[in-house]
């Protein structure tokens, strides 16, 4: 996920709703840069959304990533619970989305068939 979004901007929008997991992503699309040799530029989206209903939740997704839209190229979700928002975000905002769950689903697969297990 941190690599194709280095790969696709500059300018890279990171949404999360506590701290613990925004500075982690934000270390990891920093790192991924270096080894990619890349300049980006991170913009916080910290979101509470404590107690908020799944439709709500994906509301305030949304908003933040309209708020933050001018700076950002990319949109990451530092949540695999946020990726059920992932077209409404990029629907609304006109721009990539990206969440971990196919990333990792897609890394899963290309590991189980180099076992040959796939």
């Amino acid at each position: 996920m941190c690599r194709e979004a280095v790969r696709l901007g500059k300018r890279i929008g990171v949404l999360a709703t506590l701290p613990t997991t925004l500075e982690p992503t934000k270390k990891t699309v920093l790192r991924v840069a270096r080894e990619m040799n890349r300049r980006v530029e991170l913009t916080d989206g910290l979101i509470e959304v404590f107690g908020a209903g799944q439709e709500e939740f994906k509301q305030k997704l949304v908003e933040k990533a309209s708020e933050i839209n001018d700076k950002a190229d990319v949109i990451l979700l530092c949540q695999g619970s946020m990726a059920y928002a992932e077209k409404a975000i990029s629907d609304a905002i006109q721009k990539p989305v990206l969440s971990s769950p196919k990333f990792g689903a897609a890394a899963l697969k290309k590991a189980l068939e180099a076992k040959g297990l796939c």
